[in-house]
């Protein structure tokens, strides 16, 4: 995937700073120790000079001398390793504790790109997508049940327990992505949770490096339509078909045309095919899909989608009522 290069900046700013808290760290300990130790403090920059004077005297050709300085060094390791060990300390304690052991946090391996540095662009490139940014906040801690009734009705249960146990799916979805490869259908009316939930999937999936686009059905189908016409050759679709996790949100509430449809079923076929998980989220039953989307397209998602319904009273409806 081709990343802005705001987003690549971004990356570079987060890993600069994680190389210089680790060795602030480092050097608050070292400074503590030398303290307490002096011997400790001699050793390491008898070690500094020694190894100044090993390169001053290979310029200068004079061999001998350099290894010398190179045997001095080894000697005064030995004594700082002796300290750190007297102390109960491993002996590379004062090192840098950088959070990626193979780049050390620099991004890079062997001039490759580090692979926490793709997940980290990833993380960010879901973060500060349109839908990312706008509902970042939306996440399972602040997910309420509260809202759901828990009066018990005619199914022998209450809405706030079969929520409860559509919450616990779409946790346990979260958890287990990278796995078996699967798919989910959220449906139920408005403003029952739909978003906020597929939200909250989404960025504990995209947290763990995954690459994750979440966009709205209206959103999608015009940027394909853009591209389809020439109005604008340069958005990349492609991401729709080769990310870890697609989410799709309100589906229905767009504008169905004929291209709409098919560039769907292609969507959904291509995922499916290439054993890639995809979220929906719609206001439409299941017949309602039917009749606007084609057979063919709820076939697929009927055969490859585990179905999650969402029910009780508008939230957001409730929400103004409490204020009120």
């Amino acid at each position: 995937m081709k990343y802005r290069r705001e987003l690549i900046d971004r990356a570079d700013e987060v890993l600069l700073n994680r190389r210089k808290k680790a060795q602030a760290y480092a050097e608050q300990m070292r400074a503590k120790l030398y303290e307490t130790r002096p011997e400790l403090a001699d050793a390491e920059r008898g070690q500094a000079e020694s190894l100044a004077k090993a390169a001053t005297h290979l310029l200068h050709g004079e061999r001998s001398m350099a290894v010398a300085m190179v045997d001095r060094m080894q000697e005064l390791d030995a004594v700082r390793k002796h300290h750190l060990r007297a102390l109960g300390m491993s002996e590379d304690a004062l090192d840098p504790k950088y959070a990626c052991k193979h780049c050390a946090d620099t991004g890079f391996v062997e001039g490759l790109p580090c692979d926490c540095y793709r997940q980290l662009l990833r993380q960010l490139s879901y973060e500060h997508s349109p839908m990312g940014s706008a509902l970042r906040d939306q996440n399972f801690d602040n997910f309420s049940l509260h809202y759901y009734s828990a009066e018990k009705d005619g199914r022998g249960s209450s809405p706030r327990s079969r929520m409860a146990a559509t919450f616990q799916r779409a946790k346990q979805f979260a958890e287990d992505f990278g796995g078996e490869k699967k798919s989910l259908l959220l449906i139920g009316g408005c403003g029952l949770g739909k978003t906020h939930l597929s939200s909250a999937v989404g960025g504990a999936i995209a947290e763990r490096g995954y690459y994750v686009v979440y966009e709205s059905a209206g959103e999608l189908f015009s940027k394909h339509e853009a591209v389809r016409f020439g109005r604008a050759p340069d958005i990349d679709t492609t991401t729709y078909v080769s990310c870890d996790l697609l989410i799709i949100d309100d589906l229905g509430s767009e504008h169905i045309t004929q291209l709409g449809v098919a560039t769907l079923f292609s969507i959904l076929n291509t995922r499916i095919i290439r054993c890639l998980s995809t979220i929906l989220s719609t206001n439409f039953s299941l017949a309602e899909l039917e009749e606007h989307y084609a057979k063919k397209v709820v076939s697929r998602i009927l055969g490859d989608f585990e179905i999650l319904r969402f029910e009780g009273t508008d939230i957001r409806t409730l929400r103004v009522m409490e204020k009120l």
